[in-house]
């Protein structure tokens, strides 16, 4: 058994004679306490936190206008369509951009964002 009053031996020794003392099952048991403990700690952070970083990180609770793509449509039918009677062109080139669209080409069932003004 350790004693606490001795004092020889290196700092290593010393350590072992503690786990030694404590036995193997004490000290997985403890290790397995510390985890549960960090992991509900990580958990209940979360549940209370969770909230506030989407409010932050989100669109403060406006959802983007979107449209579905279907047979026939072309960016400027969806322009005209979704427009607020600015230039058309213009339009177009907002949702191209919106969207990051190399070319004017859209398929039917593509959803498509619509930038807001």
């Amino acid at each position: 058994m350790f004693e606490v009053g001795a004092t020889s031996g290196s700092r290593r020794e010393v350590e072992m004679a503690i786990v030694d003392s404590l036995g193997p099952s004490r000290i997985y048991r403890t290790t397995i306490q510390r985890r549960r403990l960090a992991l509900a700690t990580v958990v209940a952070l979360g549940i209370l936190a969770g909230p506030a970083v989407t409010d932050a990180l989100g669109s403060g609770g406006q959802q983007p206008n979107t449209v579905t793509v279907h047979a026939g449509d072309t960016l400027w039918s969806i322009a005209v369509a979704s427009g607020s009677g600015d230039d058309v062109r213009q339009e177009v080139d907002d949702i191209s951009a919106a969207n990051h669209l190399r070319d004017q080409v859209v398929v039917p069932g593509q959803v498509l964002v619509l930038p807001g003004r």
